[in-house]
């Protein structure tokens, strides 16, 4: 006679099922960009596991050689706040992080920006994905 089946136990067969299945779509060629492979978020709605085991089922598929895992995005760069920015007229200034920091005031054209700054707020002088809490006072950066 068989024991009770464990959580545990049902969680690895889970795992395993998982793994086994995206193995098979990587070999038959379904992922041939790599931006179409599943993130760990796509993996807990498509099988309804937890995020834990989605990242499980993405470190036996690195172990197995079958993938790689990029980094987590860049962390937002440690820049001292006393930092002003000053753009000439018509240039532009990309913000290349995630997240936020905190400056000194940016200044464009000769005029004093305080508060985020981003390019939903300025596009036309800021680009990228990134943003600036900008305080008063500061360091003068030019760039031209």
């Amino acid at each position: 006679m068989e024991g009770p089946v464990f959580p545990r136990a049902k969680h690895a067969v889970k795992d395993k099922t998982i793994v086994g299945t995206l193995s098979d779509e990587i070999m038959a060629g379904r992922y041939r960009q790599p931006m179409s492979f599943p993130s760990v978020a796509r993996i807990v709605r498509r099988f309804g596991v937890a995020y834990q085991t989605a990242v499980k089922v993405l470190d036996e598929l690195k172990q197995r050689g079958l993938v790689r895992i990029r980094e987590p995005a860049a962390p937002v760069p440690s820049v001292p706040a006393k930092i002003k920015i000053r753009l000439t007229e018509n240039s532009r200034l990309r913000l290349d992080f995630d997240g936020q920091i905190t400056l000194g005031p940016v200044v464009y054209g000769g005029r004093a920006y305080v508060g985020v700054i981003d390019a939903s707020t300025h596009p036309e002088f800021i680009s990228g994905r990134g943003s600036i809490n900008a305080m008063t006072g500061g360091t003068i950066l030019l760039f031209r």
